[in-house]
């Protein structure tokens, strides 16, 4: 688990629902990783992004209404200050990952409208 890492979704035009990395220890001007969807169109929805973490520290989590799931490996994502730069105020390159995982999880199913056709 790091602790000082903090996760955020911003769902605008250009971030395509994207989830952000800071590293809290340095500067905060520029994420130290994104984590891009592939699977996900933003744009046909005004909905929340959401995600989750595993409770080591080593798995991301999100899905989107169309019943997509993508999982990222944050051992894959080793931006760590002692290694990256011996200035901390300098700036850091930002990783850009895809997916270890991107999946249909449903196919939207409707179990409700199949009661209705039993009566």
């Amino acid at each position: 688990m790091k602790p000082h890492i903090l996760y955020a979704a911003y769902r605008g035009n250009a971030a395509a629902g994207s989830i952000y990395a800071w590293d809290l220890r340095g500067p905060l001007n520029t994420p130290t990783d994104i984590f891009r969807v592939p699977c996900r169109n933003a744009s046909r929805t005004n909905q929340r992004l959401h995600f989750d973490l595993d409770i080591t520290g080593r798995w991301l989590a999100t899905g989107d209404h169309d019943g997509n799931i993508a999982t990222f490996g944050l051992n894959e994502s080793e931006t760590d200050l002692e290694h990256t730069s011996e200035d901390p105020t300098e700036d850091r390159q930002v990783i850009e990952h895809q997916p270890t995982i991107c999946f249909k999880a449903h196919d939207g199913m409707n179990f409700f409208s199949r009661l209705a056709s039993w009566h």
